[in-house]
C-alpha cells in the first residue's frame, strides 16, 4: 500500500504478513485497528482511534514509523504539514510470555497509551528506541518498558513488578507514580515534576533537578532504595493511618 491509509470505523486487522504503508501515512481517524500478527510499517501511524498490540508466546516483533497518539482536542502540526485536531487515542499492548514488541522509531502519546502482561503470563518486554514523549497516560501492568530517551509531560504509572528503564534520560515535567515497581536510567533522572513512591520502590539513576520526591510511607515494610547520588529534596507522608511513634509503642 503507498499513499495513506485510512480508517474511519470498523475493524482492521492484521493477522500474518506485513500491514505497510511504505511511502507516506497510516491514519486511523476511529474504529480499531487489530494488530494480531506479522509486522507493520509506515511512514507515520497517526492514531486517534483504538489500536491494539497482541502477542503470542515468544512473540519477537517490531513497529516500524513515527507513532502520534492523540486525545481529544489536542493540535499538531506534524512534518508533513496538515494540521490535526484528533479524537480520543488508545493504544493497548498486550504481552504473551517472554513476548516483545519493539517500537523503532520516534512514540509521541497524548491520549491513553498502556501495556499489559496477559492473565497467567510473565516475561513481557516492550521496546521504545527513539525518544518516547509523554503528553498523556501512560500506564504498565506488570510488565518491563524499555526507553532510550524518555520525556514525561502528562502521567507514568507503575505498579509492583513493573521496571522502567532508560538507557538515555529520564525527562520529567509530570508525574511519575511508582508501586512496588522500579525506575532505572542511565542517563539520569531530571526531575522537573513530581515524582511519588507509594510504599516501596527502587530508583537507579543519580536525580536532578527542582521537582518533587514524595515517598508515601503505608506500614513498617515501606522502603525506598535510591541506589545513584540525590540531589534535592525529599517529602515523607505516612499514609493509611500509618504512624512510625504509634506502631513503635
Amino acid at each position: 500500500q503507498l499513499g495513506v491509509l485510512s480508517v474511519e470505523h470498523g475493524i482492521v486487522p492484521s493477522d500474518g504478513g506485513t500491514l505497510a504503508t511504505s511511502v507516506e501515512t497510516f491514519i486511523a481517524t476511529g474504529g480499531t485497528i487489530a494488530f494480531n500478527n506479522g509486522a507493520f510499517s509506515a511512514n507515520t501511524l497517526l492514531n486517534s482511534g483504538l489500536l491494539t498490540i497482541d502477542t503470542r508466546t515468544n512473540d519477537a516483533r517490531s513497529i516500524y514509523g513515527t507513532v502520534q497518539n492523540h486525545d481529544a482536542g489536542y493540535i499538531r502540526t506534524h512534518p508533513d504539514g496538515p494540521v490535526v485536531n484528533s479524537a480520543a487515542g488508545e493504544i493497548h499492548v498486550q504481552l504473551d510470555t517472554n513476548a516483545t514488541i519493539a517500537f523503532h522509531d520516534a512514540v509521541t502519546n497524548s491520549g491513553l497509551f498502556k501495556v499489559t502482561q496477559k492473565a497467567g503470563t510473565t516475561g513481557g518486554n516492550v521496546y521504545f528506541h527513539d525518544t518516547f514523549t509523554n503528553h498523556g497516560t501512560y500506564l504498565q501492568d506488570p510488565t518491563t518498558s524499555h526507553f532510550t530517551d524518555l520525556i514525561n509531560n502528562g502521567s507514568l504509572s507503575a505498579g509492583p513488578g513493573d521496571r522502567i528503564l532508560a538507557s538515555g534520560q529520564v525527562l520529567n515535567h509530570g508525574t511519575i507514580d511508582l508501586a512496588g515497581s522500579h525506575l532505572g536510567a542511565l542517563g539520569g533522572i531530571h526531575n522537573l515534576g513530581t515524582i511519588s513512591i507509594f510504599d516501596t520502590a527502587t530508583i537507579d539513576g543519580p536525580i536532578l533537578g527542582a521537582g518533587s520526591l514524595v515517598f508515601h510511607v503505608l506500614g513498617d515494610d515501606s522502603h525506598l532504595t535510591l541506589d545513584d547520588p540525590f540531589f534535592g529534596g525529599l517529602q515523607i507522608v505516612f499514609g493509611n493511618g500509618y504512624s512510625p511513634v504509634r506502631n513503635a509503642i
